[in-house]
């Protein structure tokens, strides 16, 4: 029986798929209270077997900071953000996905955060995908829940493959303490949209998503926007080559928001990225 297991286990590790990423990422901060620019590491693994799909992500984030008035340089915001999540196909239809986030950041209210999530991704035919999510992040003095549902669908065009979707997100933020700030129980609303295609060895994807957002889980359980910052438009732009086992990802990102505990509003963020992915 051992043996047996065992040649299941070696079987499966042999024919598994999976991908590894290194992206760097450079960020400017434009009328943020103390935020001024920085960087980030951040590490990518995949691994599929089976009808399993596990990935994990960490990154890691410093930016420069000064002083509201004087203008000089203060502590330097230091942030890891670490993330796991396993996606399990049921039957080719029904993907059940769970997610787990843990931030460590020297300096906001947030830290030592956790969410959890849990989402349910059918394939209904004819080239659409239903996806759902559940989030609940859990805070030193408050808490949140996220409910989001997407709907994706592929269209082929000969050799140039597009996939659109929209996915509408609802976040429920509890009152409580952020530090010093009291967060009143409140409700936010965003739309999103993408475009995303492949033709030959490139491929791009085009994202854009409208209202409001606070303490909001990205990029289907990847990624979390912690500070208290409520996000309002959005828009990515992302253009890669593939080269044999290897892929090269250009990437730009606007942001506007407005910082909440000091009531600071137009604060833009731009980011651009290059990105290294290993395919097995």
């Amino acid at each position: 029986m051992r043996s047996f297991i065992g040649m299941v286990l070696l079987s499966s590790l042999i024919q598994a798929e999976g991908s590894m990423l290194y992206k760097r990422l450079f960020v400017d901060f434009d009328n943020a209270y103390t935020k001024d620019s920085g960087f980030a590491n951040i590490y990518m693994f995949e691994h599929q077997f089976g009808g399993f799909k596990l990935f994990s992500s960490i990154s890691d984030q410093k930016v420069k900071r000064l002083h509201p008035s004087l203008r000089i340089p203060i502590e330097t915001l230091d942030v890891q953000k670490y993330a796991f999540g396993v996606d399990y196909d049921v039957d080719n239809n029904w993907v059940v996905k769970t997610r787990y986030l843990r931030i460590d950041d020297n300096i906001a209210p947030t830290d030592e955060g956790s969410v959890y999530g849990f989402g349910l991704m059918r394939d209904i035919g004819s080239g659409y995908i239903l996806d759902s999510a559940i989030y609940r992040g859990l805070y030193d003095g408050f808490d949140c829940n996220q409910y989001e549902v997407a709907l994706i669908k592929k269209i082929p065009l000969g050799g140039l493959k597009l996939k659109t979707g929209i996915r509408a997100r609802y976040i429920d933020v509890n009152s409580g303490m952020y530090g010093v700030y009291a967060l009143e129980q409140k409700h936010y609303n965003s739309l999103s949209l993408h475009l995303g295609g492949t033709y030959e060895n490139y491929f791009f994807g085009l994202h854009a998503t409208y209202g409001k957002r606070l303490f909001s889980v990205l990029d289907d359980g990847r990624s979390v926007e912690h500070h208290a910052m409520m996000m309002r438009d959005t828009y990515s732009l992302n253009i890669g080559k593939k080269i044999d086992r290897f892929d090269i990802i250009l990437g730009y990102l606007y942001r506007d928001a407005k910082e909440l505990p000091n009531n600071r509003d137009n604060v833009k963020t731009n980011a651009w990225s290059v990105a290294l992915k290993y395919n097995y």
